[in-house]
């Protein structure tokens, strides 16, 4: 994988949408190490429909009680 295709390439758009849905405190709470998996995953799809459908699901997470990020709901 080179560096461009790396999880650092998802980063700011996901902040972007993060802060929109004032989940940024879910954001500071979790590892890094555990959010770059999530962003690798975002990078992974081959589809930009995918990657869309990934970022949303990660997004609505919350609302079904958990956690946006791989890390533990606190």
């Amino acid at each position: 994988m080179t560096a461009a295709a790396g999880p650092s390439r998802h980063r700011m758009p996901v902040l972007e949408l993060l802060q929109t849905r004032h989940l940024m405190s879910s954001d500071e709470e979790c590892p890094a190490d555990l959010r770059n998996v999530d962003l690798g995953w975002f990078g992974r799809a081959e589809r930009s429909e995918t990657r869309a459908e990934r970022i949303s699901h990660m997004l609505d997470e919350p609302e079904r009680g958990g956690s946006p990020w791989l890390c533990p709901a606190r």
